[in-house]
């Protein structure tokens, strides 16, 4: 994969920023899901994708190094929460922890909230 995509130096830069590897990259673009310009595995995937290959592993008895390599990356995503990757044009345009929708309304709530809540200053005199 490393060869198939470029990344712009704005990509390179978030990905050693946010300590996201190229193989947990190369996880997201094989097992994740493409939403328009969106790459994305969820904390929620990979946990499914991890159950998934310990079944494999319990009904083969047999465990290959590539394979052990593959579960330590996808622990690393889960540890991470996910991962999200915007490509336009097959080039990495940026990379970051993956949020679901629901965190974001958190958030935003959030912060409304806190906007709500601010004082209002005491030097502005009301013009009543």
């Amino acid at each position: 994969m490393k060869n198939d995509i470029k990344t712009t130096h704005h990509a390179k830069k978030r990905m050693q920023q946010r300590a996201i590897s190229w193989q947990q990259l190369e996880l997201v673009f094989d097992y994740g899901t493409i939403n328009h310009d969106r790459r994305t595995m969820s904390r929620k995937e990979a946990l499914k994708l991890l159950g998934m290959w310990r079944r494999e592993i319990k009904l083969n008895r047999n465990i290959m190094k590539d394979q052990q390599e593959k579960m330590r990356i996808l622990k690393q995503v889960i540890d991470k929460g996910g991962i999200e990757a915007i490509v336009v044009a097959d080039e990495i345009i940026t990379t970051y922890a993956y949020r679901s929708k629901k965190t974001w309304k958190k958030r935003k709530r959030r912060r409304n909230q806190n906007e709500n809540a601010r004082p209002v200053p005491q030097n502005i005199v009301s013009a009543s």
